[in-house]
């Protein structure tokens, strides 16, 4: 069972390391809220499947940025 936080619907929330991992966990999980998710992350590759793994479920706010150092 997985429990909705009404309260985190439609908030603005940013992650660094986003793209694997617990940053990934966390980015997932905000998006099952609701949440508007902005994610930084150096591995495009991986964060772009995280990105992909998200639309498959229809989250509507999800936005990955790249660093570039």
């Amino acid at each position: 069972m997985k429990v909705k936080y009404f309260d985190l619907e439609n908030k603005v929330v940013f992650i660094t390391g986003g793209g694997s991992g617990i940053g990934a966990s966390i980015v997932e999980h905000f998006c099952e809220q609701g949440s508007k998710v902005f994610f930084v992350d150096i591995n495009e590759e991986e964060s772009n499947k995280v990105v992909e793994k998200c639309k498959k479920i229809n989250f509507l706010y999800l936005f990955f940025i790249i660093v570039i150092y």
